[in-house]
C-alpha cells in the first residue's frame, strides 16, 4: 500500500520537465505532434526517478504506465490487462477521475458524471475490481450537501448507498412548492427509482 501510495504521489513528476505549456491543454483540441509531447511526460518522469534507489518498482511501474488501459489503447507500451499491475490499476483509475473532476487535459464535468463515466469503462478501460472498490469509496454527493430532485424538491444528503454513489438517502427540507415539510420525509434513492438528483446546490 505504500510503494502504491509514493507512486501515486509521484506518477505525474514528469511534467516537471515539460517544454511545452501544458495549463490549457485539451486533448481532444490538440494537434497529433502536441499529443505526442504530452505522452512524453511519463518517459520524463521515468528519467528523473532512474537513479533514486529507495523508490520501489511498483512506484516506478506507476509513473511509467499509469495511462496504460485493460484493452491496449493506453501509452505508452499498449500493454493489455495481464501485462498491468495492480497498483498501476489503481492510479490509472483515480488519475482519470482527477482529470475529469479538475479539467486535466478535457472538459470539467461534475462529480457524478465522473463516476458514471469511469462505472462505464470497467472491464473494458478499467480493472473492474478496482472500479468496483473506488465506487464504494467516493462519494458523488457527499453528507450535508443541499441538492435539487427531478421532481423539483430540495433534499440534504444524509447518508450513502454503498455501491450506488449517484443515488445516496435524502432528507426533503423544500417540497416542489418551495414549502416546508410538515413532517420528515425521508427518501432513498436506490428504492424511489423514478426520483434522481439534478443539480447539487
Amino acid at each position: 500500500v505504500r510503494e502504491i501510495a509514493i507512486g501515486c504521489l509521484l506518477h505525474d513528476i514528469g511534467f516537471t520537465f515539460m517544454s511545452m505549456d501544458y495549463g490549457d491543454f485539451d486533448v481532444e483540441a490538440s494537434t497529433e505532434k502536441e499529443l505526442r509531447e504530452i505522452k512524453k511526460h511519463v518517459i520524463y518522469g521515468c528519467s528523473a526517478i532512474e537513479k533514486i534507489d529507495w523508490l520501489s518498482e511498483t512506484s516506478r511501474d506507476i509513473i511509467m504506465k499509469h495511462h496504460e488501459r485493460l484493452d491496449g489503447t493506453g501509452f505508452p507500451f499498449r500493454l493489455r490487462d495481464r501485462d498491468i499491475d495492480i497498483g498501476t490499476k489503481i492510479a490509472s483509475v483515480c488519475d482519470h477521475f482527477d482529470n475529469l473532476v479538475y479539467g486535466n487535459f478535457t472538459k470539467k464535468i461534475k462529480v457524478h458524471q465522473a463516476i458514471d463515466y469511469i462505472v462505464s469503462q470497467a472491464g473494458f478501460k478499467f480493472d473492474f475490481n478496482v472500479v468496483d472498490v473506488f465506487v464504494e469509496s467516493v462519494a458523488a454527493y457527499p453528507n450535508g450537501e443541499i441538492v435539487i430532485t427531478n421532481q423539483n424538491e430540495t433534499g440534504i444528503v444524509l447518508r450513502q448507498n454503498p455501491k450506488s454513489p449517484t443515488r445516496p438517502v435524502i432528507r426533503i427540507i423544500k417540497d416542489k412548492d418551495g414549502n416546508k415539510p410538515s413532517q420528515l420525509i425521508e427518501k432513498d434513492l436506490t428504492k424511489e427509482l423514478t426520483l434522481f438528483i439534478e443539480a447539487a446546490i
